[in-house]
């Protein structure tokens, strides 16, 4: 216990205070100084000088004997402190005051002249001061070390026999010190002044004291903060008026007994106080802690007593209530005051003690008691009650009084009634599923089974059996170790215990058993019994295992399958890569319009066949698992423009209108699989297509929010084709299924692709379905889940359109309808037409009209009939008109722009084309010719071939393929592109091809193949990688050509060491990217080189 950190600030004012009031009353005119000793002459003839030389040397005498009292005192006090305390480093310091109160006492006796020395007193005083300031500045120095130390080791508080052996070595170890100063000092004759009155150090050996002290200090400081007490403070304290004390004589006392010299002795005795105060305070400290510890005792006794759920109470012998808990007013009410001070008797009624008197009399005859009775609570409710009377014995054998527990065991009792009857409704449980229980007592290894146990074993109960030997001998020898180490582990850890095991009947019959079992512990918290069930799960099992057996064979099936159908894709695919390869390039090539027709026919069927081996790879991909989803970033505005642009032509080439709505989506970024979703569109609005002969297919997609960083995409095709019955929608998503026969000859088609289409929703977390009404259309609805981009876009026009009055000029309700609402969402102002009349009309009553967007095909005027006529009007020459015209429409757009239209797209109407064309006509008003936009590229007769980039002069292919029409597809394929390349047949002939290439013209590029004799395309790869081309062309740019195409494919070419992966057959624009791609990196790589 020490004092506040304020209280000890306040007293280290004190102490400085106290330190150097004497020297600042010197200030002012004080005088501390005593008389001076007279020389021997001035003695013998002055009586006064005698008188005077007595009283100063008195006057020292009291002080240091003054000194050496409050010494030894401390000394005392310290032994004291340590019976209390049991701390060795308080007396360690003690006995280090002790010893130097002997050297003090020395240097009294030498100064009053009672032990004689051989020089005067003007030399030994001073001197033998300074010894025993050294000596008490040493010893307290190695005492606070020592102290210290013990401390750091934590063995301040040895057992006592410890102690003693410290206090006592270290005390004689002081002592012995104080007797050689004693003895060194004695004998000394000094021949040098000791006092030095003019110079600044007038005392300069007592600098070494001072130097002493000032380390004393530092140890007490750190031993101070490891361990705060009143003690550890006094001595830090006590440092301050010793430092001061030597700092008087050292640089103050010029003469004996001067104020200086009677300061310090002063100070001398104040640091001594100091220490002795510190250890009276901690003995004082201690004894409140200890009061205020036995209060907080009495507060814990008075909390548990009143805290427990029953009640306490004390009777002395003469059956007077001395004690009760607080639950006796809880259970008694007012009436609980008649218990302390008054008898049994009185307390709870003639009646009750009637049948409390005998158990009453036993144990005032000193046994204790324990019985069963009832008492009345305060609601006048009966409580069954559990009573202990337990004898208070003095040390005499007599019995003072007795103490009593009254315990509440209504609800037990009730317990244990209701415990009966679920005991008979339990046996009645297990007994119908055919459960046993057994009883394993851990300590004797004895195992106890019921009835049921013995039937499960297939034995009778009525035969005398050892159970544990008749369990271990019936357990299957296949599964006894396993059981034991289950059992084991149990116990080790405290675990329930279950296990399944199989075990023999006599007539050699398997049955499987599954066990249950807890473990129960004893009072000391050891495992002493495992309880628990065992039942006959035998028909469960073989049930399981017949289900196990059959979905092995399934998933056998399933594996062959797949294997089967991945082998066939690979076969598949490479013939077709070179039928498409050479068809592309017979196409290229000047043909007659008859051969080009038929060529085209040609490459169109093998297109065909090579999305129904698409088809089924993706479903073989599906049906083992292998379907792997991407992660990307994308513009899913973007993608289903995109992609409605794409298929518009087989949508206008059989005079349907394609219509998209968007409308709905209102941030274009999110994360997902483009391609699948590509995928899941092309299937549905594909089969809209192919079922609809006249009317519409429209293309609806909506984003609404689902959990945090996701959303929810619904995504809806509707048509106005033959439609699906209410019999044959229940199947339509069911693998190689189509609508009817008649469907699949007139159609066409697998029959996987909706499959797939549910397939795909799954894996993303969605679902699809179907409604339609035969005759008048279907309509798919899917909805997938769909992860929220980085970047958020929202689709605006780049050019404000909120004051623009805009006219839609198109017989198609839905399209017209579709294209306003984006227009408004957007700010604009949207009147509609369905025909020319209609639109005339229009623009006559509304002259703010400042864009008219017309379709081409309408029924009784087209587009540019209503063109030329808005033209020929002088009033309506400042409006811009915009054409919408079919991807089916070709050479027309010269005779577009002669009537006088400011801009056309093709037709379905997406986000880009409107903004694009809204943007053109705000920045480029007087364009001409007319400008065009999204141009449909699959139209090779109406796109030109864009003009190749100029190739890098150090690119050098080099194709690894087995395949001599690959290789020719290939090639030709390059050189379509303005490349070359040289040709290897296996990976063995590339390694010597990039060994012997030349140093300046070493190959930049390979185009490998994977399957391949002799060395295939991997092993070639690792072989390249590992430097046995030669080191020159260990980083050579590697791209796979390969026909395999199933899940785990491109890993396989990644990890082998190839740097990008191409599916065949060889598509031409993803080929060029490829090596652009590749051999832009390589050219960077090369600059860097260099």
């Amino acid at each position: 216990m020490s004092l506040p950190i304020s209280a000890n600030k306040k007293l280290i004012l004190i102490a400085v205070s106290i330190c150097l009031l004497p020297s600042l009353l010197t200030l002012f005119g004080a005088d501390f100084s005593s008389f001076s000793a007279p020389n021997a002459d001035f003695v013998q003839t002055n009586v006064a000088g005698v008188y005077s030389s007595l009283t100063t040397s008195l006057y020292h005498v009291m002080l240091e004997w003054t000194a050496v009292t409050i010494a030894s005192i401390t000394a005392l006090a310290s032994l004291i402190h340590y019976k209390e305390n049991r701390d060795v480093t308080v007396p360690i310091i003690g006995m280090a005051l002790l010893c130097t109160s002997f050297v003090d006492g020395f240097y009294i006796f030498t100064a009053m002249q009672v032990i004689g020395s051989q020089s005067s007193n003007v030399d030994v005083i001073p001197f033998n001061w300074t010894v025993s300031r050294i000596f008490n500045a040493s010893v307290m120095l190695v005492g606070a070390i020592i102290s210290y130390w013990l401390f750091q080791q934590q063995a301040k508080y040895k057992a006592s026999l410890n102690n003693w052996l410290t206090m006592s070595g270290i005390s004689l170890t002081f002592c012995l010190a104080s007797y050689l100063t004693i003895s060194f000092t004695a004998d000394l004759n000094l021949s040098s002044e000791q006092i030095y009155q003019d110079a600044l150090l007038t005392r300069p050996l007592d600098i070494i004291p001072l130097i002493i002290f000032s380390l004393c200090g530092w140890f007490f400081w750190l031993w101070y903060k490891k361990e705060k007490s009143n003690i550890k403070f006094a001595l830090m304290l006590s440092i301050i008026p010793a430092i001061v004390t030597q700092l008087h004589m050292a640089f103050g006392s010029s003469t004996l007994f001067d104020s200086h010299f009677n300061i310090a002795h002063g100070l001398k005795i104040v640091a001594y106080l100091s220490i002795l105060i510190g250890i009276i305070l901690d003995l004082i400290g201690k004894q409140k802690e200890q009061a205020a510890k036995l209060a907080e005792a009495h507060k814990y006794i008075d909390g548990i007593t009143n805290s427990v759920p029953f009640l306490l109470s004390y009777i002395d012998h003469n059956q007077v209530y001395q004690f009760t808990n607080a639950n006796y007013p809880k259970w008694f009410g007012n009436r609980a005051h008649r218990f302390i001070g008054n008898t049994v008797q009185q307390s709870i009624g003639n009646n009750m003690y009637r049948r409390l008197e005998a158990p009453i009399n036993k144990v005032l005859s000193g046994e204790a008691v324990s019985f069963d009775s009832f008492i009345v609570d305060k609601h006048n409710l009966r409580r069954d009650v559990h009573i202990n009377y337990t004898p208070d014995l003095q040390d005499n054998g007599e019995v003072s009084g007795f103490f009593v527990t009254v315990e509440d065991i209504t609800e037990s009792k009730s317990n244990e009634s209701r415990l009966k009857d679920l005991s008979w409704r339990l046996d009645f449980a297990l007994a119908a599923p055919n459960i046993g229980v057994w009883d394993y007592n851990l300590e004797t290894q004895e195992l106890l089974w019921d009835e049921r146990m013995y039937s499960l074993f297939g034995l009778n109960s009525s035969q005398n059996v050892d159970a544990y030997k008749v369990w271990e001998k019936a357990m299957h020898p296949d599964d006894i170790d396993k059981v034991r180490k289950e059992l084991f582990r149990c116990i080790k850890v405290g675990k329930d215990f279950n296990v399944e095991f199989r075990i023999i009947w006599p007539n050699k019959e398997i049955h499987f058993i599954e066990a249950h079992a807890k473990l129960f512990s004893n009072e000391h918290g050891r495992f002493t019994r495992i309880i628990g069930t065992n039942t006959d799960i035998t028909a469960q099992k073989t049930l399981q295992i017949e289900r196990e057996q059959a979905l092995e064979k399934a998933q056998e099936s399933t594996k062959l399958k797949s294997e089967f159908l991945a082998s066939m894709s690979h076969e598949i695919r490479t013939p077709m890569n070179g039928v498409l390869g050479m068809l592309s390039l017979i196409l290229q090539s000047k043909l007659e319009p008859e051969q080009h027709h038929y060529a085209n026919l040609a490459k169109t069927s093998a297109e065909s066949l090579l999305n129904i081996i698409n088809d089924i790879l993706d479903f073989s991909k599906i049906e083992a698992g292998k379907m792997e989803l991407e992660l990307l970033d994308f513009n899913l505005r973007g993608l289903i423009g995109d992609f409605a642009e794409a298929i518009a032509e087989r949508a206008h080439s059989k005079g349907l209108e394609l219509i998209v709505d968007v409308t709905q989506i209102e941030q274009s970024m999110v994360c997902g699989d483009p391609g699948r979703i590509r995928q899941i569109l092309t299937n549905l609005v594909g089969n809209a297509i192919k079922f609809t002969e006249q009317g519409e297919v429209v293309i609806r997609a909506e984003l609404t929010d689902s959990k945090q960083g996701y959303y929810n995409l619904t995504c809806s095709v509707t048509d106005t084709g033959i439609g699906i019955s209410e019999k044959q929608q229940q199947a339509i998503f069911s693998s190689f299924t189509q609508v009817d026969a008649s469907t699949t000859r007139k159609y066409g088609g697998t029959g996987l692709g909706l499959s797939i289409v549910k397939q795909l929703c799954h894996l993303m977390q969605g679902t699809i379905e179907v409604s339609s009404e035969q005759g008048k259309g279907s309509c798919f609805t899917f909805t997938i889940e769909i992860a929220k981009g980085e970047e958020q876009a929202i689709s605006q026009p780049k050019v404000d359109i909120s004051n623009s009055h805009i006219l839609i000029v198109d017989d198609n309700q839905t399209s017209r309808q579709v294209m306003a609402k984006q227009l408004t969402l957007w700010g604009a102002k949207v009147s509609q037409a369905d025909d020319a009349t209609s639109a005339l009309q229009q623009l006559s009553m509304s002259p703010s009209i400042q864009v008219a967007f017309i379709d081409m095909h309408m029924s009784t005027m087209d587009g540019l009939e209503l063109g030329k006529k808005i033209r020929q009007n002088h009033q309506w020459q400042s409006l811009k008109l915009v054409m919408m015209k079919s991807m089916a429409s070709r050479g027309d757009d010269q005779l577009i722009s002669n009537i006088g239209f400011d801009a056309y797209f093709r037709k379905p109407i997406t986000i880009a084309n409107l903004q694009n064309t809204l943007s053109l006509m705000e920045t480029e008003p007087n364009r001409n010719p007319i400008a065009k936009y999204r141009l449909d590229t699959n139209l090779t007769t109406e796109t030109n071939k864009p003009t190749t980039s100029k190739w890098p002069e150090h690119l050098r292919i080099l194709l690894v393929e087995d395949n001599v029409i690959n290789q020719t597809v290939a090639e030709a394929l390059l050189q379509t592109m303005d490349l070359t390349c040289d040709i290897v047949n296996n990976g063995l002939e590339a390694l010597d091809a990039l060994k012997q290439a030349p140093q300046d013209r070493p190959y930049t590029l390979l185009l490998m193949d994977c399957q391949m004799p002799e060395m295939d395309g991997y092993e070639a790869t690792r072989a390249i990688r590992a430097g046995q081309a030669g080191d020159k062309n260990a980083a050579v740019a590697i791209i796979a050509l390969t026909a395999n195409a199933m899940k785990g494919d491109k890993d396989k070419c990644i990890q082998a060491g190839m740097d990008d992966y191409l599916t065949k057959p060889i598509d031409e624009a993803k080929l060029e990217q490829k090596i652009r791609q590749w051999t832009n990196q390589t050219r960077s790589l090369i600059d860097c080189i260099e």
